[in-house]
């Protein structure tokens, strides 16, 4: 009958209970008061089991008593009877306010733990712009591990930057260009993610997005998924070219783009108080040096990435390319 050591505290009390029930000479609503002081207890603290056991325990200390007495030599103590009625009163004003600050404190709690929710919930929604996708997925649904071991897989890496930039921040005033800097970073996001790629980081006008293969593409369906966001992001420069001749801006701005399909180790990269979930690796280098030798609304790909997509993509050869940082000459190609 008791589960749990911490009910037996309260057996001196039931016991107490039936002798203070035998020692009042019975009397009715005083019993009850007293049975009520030890039932309601036991139930708060191990349910009805418990309670149950309370009664059992009370009866069978007063009943005994009562049973060996003669028929009729109980009297009942008018005095008695009217503090049993005092008691039985106080007992049930003290249980009812006590149910009723119980059900006051899982109301406020209840209300403090939506609020919880409700704040968390915000900052696992902000949390999303600043993280990759994946890791995002894995945090909201708590199975990311800050230990997560970088894994060898095929990716293929996008970078990208404005031509000219750096000149532009010397001529325009610091509103104008923050704005402007938003408008492209938000279009070319928007159109990273319509082909399926995770951003790993912007890099002032710079961006840096890979293609994994969470879609069950394949590494060609990466590569394709790539070379046509780049395409898109081209058109879509066009368009906000447009767009900021006509506001007055002057400011005649041209992407260039470079892409590589390789090796690299994906997963989490840093220090114990700082983690970024990002992508390192040669085949890294070999995109940004892609970019860095493209020309204004050019993209430049390596071989590795047109052979993947020769089958839907026109490309023109640019030769044999000597890279910085790069031992070979490298097989460039543009879209």
């Amino acid at each position: 009958l008791f589960g749990q050591s911490h009910h037996l505290f309260l057996i001196p009390d039931w016991i107490a209970i039936g002798l203070c029930i035998w020692a009042t000479g019975y009397v009715p609503t005083l019993s009850l008061a007293f049975g009520l002081a030890g039932f309601l207890p036991a139930i708060v603290v191990g349910g009805l089991p418990t309670g149950l056991t309370c009664l059992l325990v009370i009866a069978a200390v007063a009943v005994p008593p009562w049973a060996l007495e003669a028929p009729g030599s109980t009297a009942i103590n008018p005095n008695l009877e009217i503090l049993g009625w005092v008691a039985l009163v106080a007992c049930t004003f003290v249980v009812v306010h006590a149910v009723f600050e119980e059900q006051r404190g899982i109301i406020q709690r209840a209300r403090h733990a939506r609020r919880n929710a409700a704040n968390a919930d915000g900052v696992i929604r902000k949390l999303r712009r600043f993280v990759a996708p994946p890791l995002y997925a894995a945090i909201q649904d708590n199975a990311h591990s800050d230990d997560v071991v970088a894994v060898r897989r095929e990716l293929t890496v996008f970078f990208s930057d404005i031509a000219g930039f750096t000149e532009l921040t010397d001529r325009l005033p610091e509103d104008t260009l923050t704005r402007l800097l938003n408008e492209y970073l938000d279009a070319m996001t928007a159109v990273t993610h319509k082909h399926g790629g995770t951003i790993d980081k912007f890099i002032g006008d710079g961006i840096m997005i890979f293609f994994d293969d969470t879609r069950g593409r394949g590494p060609a369906g990466e590569a394709l998924g790539c070379v046509a966001m780049a395409l898109e992001m081209r058109e879509e420069m066009t368009l906000l070219r447009e767009v900021w001749r006509v506001e007055g801006v002057g400011a005649d701005l041209h992407v260039r783009m470079g892409i590589h399909t390789g090796v690299c180790r994906i997963g989490n990269f840093g220090s114990a108080s700082r983690m970024d979930y990002t992508v390192i690796g040669g085949a890294v280098n070999l995109a940004s040096r892609l970019e860095n030798a493209a020309r204004p609304d050019e993209i430049l790909i390596s071989e590795q990435t047109k052979n993947l997509v020769s089958h839907k993509v026109e490309t023109k050869s640019h030769g044999a390319l000597i890279l910085k940082g790069i031992r070979e000459p490298v097989n460039v190609y543009g879209v």
